[in-house]
């Protein structure tokens, strides 16, 4: 068992960072990180060109949950039934499992499924460029074309295997903290 451990002024995130698509395991006692299963098969995250795997070091918020019998109404779509996801845009790429204190920047509205499925954006805040991010805008600036990147994943990601293309609420635009 994993003991996170919690900060006042930033949030933890557990990295789970690698092709095989883990997920936290909600129905398991101590919910522990497991291969994500998908119509009774493994789930990988497959390359769509020209990003490889993860755009950003791809986590969640634990002990949060988007609850599939409440629909949003910024999205009209119900929660997907997981942790809330982060997307930490920090230089060093984390390790599976690996938990991270981050700075919340701003969030991606994405529609997954017909399912509300929030993207926060997060930087690690031992980052060298954390002390320059305090809001999503501040991304564009000191990281031009990351956000715009991190949206086009976000939206074909899953085209490769058949699926179609991802829809975004708030029309694809990014929100801040403010």
């Amino acid at each position: 068992m994993r003991s996170v451990p919690s900060l006042p002024s930033s949030p933890c995130i557990l990295q789970t960072q690698v092709p095989t698509h883990p997920q936290i395991s909600l129905p398991t006692l101590l919910n522990p990180i497991s291969q994500d299963i998908l119509n009774s098969k493994p789930r990988f995250t497959t390359n769509c060109f020209p990003y490889k795997g993860y755009i950003c070091n791809y986590g969640c918020l634990p002990q949060t949950w988007e609850d599939p019998h409440h629909t949003h109404p910024d999205t009209g779509k119900q929660g997907d039934k997981d942790p809330l996801d982060t997307c930490e845009i920090g230089r060093k790429i984390a390790s599976p499992g690996e938990v991270k204190c981050v700075k919340v920047l701003g969030i991606l509205g994405l529609i997954d499924s017909g399912e509300t499925d929030w993207k926060v954006i997060v930087i690690n805040v031992d980052d060298p460029l954390a002390g320059k991010l305090d809001d999503i805008w501040d991304v564009e600036r000191h990281m031009p074309g990351l956000l715009a990147a991190t949206r086009d994943w976000f939206r074909i990601y899953k085209i490769p295997d058949g699926r179609e293309a991802n829809e975004f609420a708030f029309g694809g635009e990014f929100r801040g903290r403010r």
